[in-house]
């Protein structure tokens, strides 16, 4: 994992906002997530799924030997970019009740 902490204010040890990007690296899940935390919410964007596209990595011997041809076929989640998650943080912490 790359980055750097997040600053926080006056040392109360916690964050008041937080943007999180994840991209998978599997070619063929290629999953993109989008996140940001802010007050008692957390709000995920799911950006259409890559799955099946080559990026490189399926050259790796190691993964060809995991994978096989299987890893240039689309996993089983896929999303259009019409998807998402809403989250408030203090009524649901376990994040079960998607709003």
């Amino acid at each position: 994992m790359r980055g750097k902490l997040f600053p926080v204010a006056d040392g109360a040890g916690t964050h008041e906002q937080l943007i999180c990007e994840w991209d998978s690296h599997m070619p063929n899940y290629g999953m993109h997530l989008r996140s940001i935390k802010r007050d008692d919410w957390l709000a995920t964007a799911y950006e259409p799924s890559t799955g099946g596209r080559p990026n490189g990595l399926e050259k790796v011997e190691l993964i060809q030997q995991l994978f096989g041809d299987a890893i240039n076929q689309p996993g089983g989640v896929q999303y259009e970019g019409t998807e998402g998650a809403l989250y408030n943080l203090h009524s649901d912490p376990l994040h079960p009740h998607n709003l």
